[in-house]
């Protein structure tokens, strides 16, 4: 069998796709005579996550030479485990299993090898019943596959607007966009408008609209699905797409987010997502939340008809009273010796024309620690001043408040 198994293998990774399924179906059936074989590519059957959780046990065996490939995401420390093809053993409720992962450039196919029929049946249909479920965390669709982000439900448990310096008409606009869509189900089916929606929040970058949208997913409590990319090593962006929305109708009411959607969604596979987020298949309860600092660059298809993004939330460059509120907020912060008092938060905020926030949240950083590098020798307003023309000519020039590499998310 090991070697029945191995030659497939090499002989299927070499193949094209199609070929590829086929080549290694018909080893595992010769290499399994006389039990069930159930081939799926349903992302929902993530049966390494299934395992990881305690709901099973699995074990990579190493008669196929196993590629098993770790992660760690260093931002929120959770490690992840990525099994490809691999012949693996599963114990089950007393019941053993075996399951191969077959990886290509396309797709991930899983071969699962039971006793009977019905009883791969039953286990299949456990795996992705659970997996199809959000426990209280963030599902992330990234390189292919799902994940569970416990580092961004942290970050989302703590993100309120209180903490966020909107315009009150902005703030309104965007809780009756979203709060209201979720209040308003048996509105939409009593006069047969499909229960769906696509917000869009636009904007130039450091102006909250990520912070924004963290804090809507806190104050919904509705599962969601954070879209980092639809392109995989191993999947096509067709798989990806429809990866997303499958697990999203599955359990909806719920919300898919995805953040700089002109750069997630490209120009080849723009009316493949534009079938998935507004074609045959029934988006019923699925609230679409997206952000892009770039408007211009969406095409008129996406962002002009009705039943897509039908709500557009703008986040522009804050107002004076806005900066003023900001920089008050910051600068209550720090130790009462060198608080600037309202005068100079008044000048300040009147001097910072065309600064976002988190220009201003710069502003407020540097300053400080250039006030602490000086030991308090130089007077905090002066310092100030000294900082607003610094970043003034950054601003002009365009260059970004805070590098990406190391720029806080709220920033956007």
């Amino acid at each position: 069998m090991v070697r029945q198994l191995n030659e497939a293998l090499t002989r299927a990774l070499h193949a094209q796709p199609c070929a590829a399924t086929y080549i290694m179906g018909g080893a595992i059936a010769e290499a399994f005579p006389g039990c069930a074989v159930l081939e799926t590519e349903d992302c929902s059957f993530d049966v390494t996550l299934y395992a990881d959780k305690g709901k099973c046990s699995l074990m990579v065996l190493d008669t196929v030479r196993p590629q098993v490939k770790h992660k760690a995401e260093y931002v929120s420390a959770v490690k992840s485990v990525q099994v490809e093809n691999s012949l693996c053993e599963v114990l089950w409720r007393g019941h053993r299993f075996h399951t191969f992962f077959l990886t290509t450039s396309e797709t991930v196919r899983h071969y699962l090898i039971a006793e009977t029929g019905p009883l791969a049946e039953e286990f299949f249909s456990e795996v992705c019943r659970w997996c199809d479920q959000v426990h209280g965390e963030i599902l992330v669709f990234a390189h292919g596959y799902w994940r569970r982000d416990e580092g961004l439900v942290r970050q989302i448990a703590s993100a309120r607007f209180e903490d966020l310096i909107l315009d009150p008409s902005t703030m309104a606009a965007l809780l009756d966009a979203t709060e209201g869509f979720f209040n308003a189900c048996e509105t939409y089916r009593r006069y047969g408008i499909p229960w769906k929606r696509g917000v869009l929040l636009t904007g130039p970058p450091g102006n909250g609209k990520t912070h924004a949208l963290k804090a809507l997913v806190n104050r919904l409590q509705k599962p969601t699905f954070y879209v980092r990319s639809f392109i995989g090593s191993q999947c096509s962006e067709e798989f990806g797409i429809q990866a997303v929305f499958t697990r999203a109708r599955n359990v909806a009411p719920c919300i898919v987010l995805i953040e700089d959607v002109d750069s997630v969604v490209t120009a080849k596979k723009l009316s493949f997502f534009l079938n998935e987020l507004d074609g045959f298949a029934q988006n019923e309860g699925i609230l679409v939340l997206a952000t892009t600092n770039h408007p211009e660059r969406l095409d008129p298809a996406l962002v002009e008809r009705p039943s897509r993004f039908d709500r557009k939330v703008g986040f522009g460059l804050p107002e004076p009273s806005l900066r003023s509120a900001y920089l008050d907020r910051q600068t209550r912060l720090w130790s009462e010796g060198f608080q600037p008092d309202g005068a100079t938060i008044g000048r300040l905020a009147e001097a910072t024309e065309g600064f976002s926030f988190a220009y201003l949240k710069e502003l407020c950083l540097s300053s400080l620690m250039a006030w602490v590098s000086a030991d308090g020798a130089v007077p905090m307003e002066e310092v100030l001043d000294a900082q607003v023309e610094a970043l003034r000519k950054q601003v002009a020039a365009g260059t970004p408040a805070i590098p990406e590499h190391v720029r806080d998310d709220d920033d956007d």
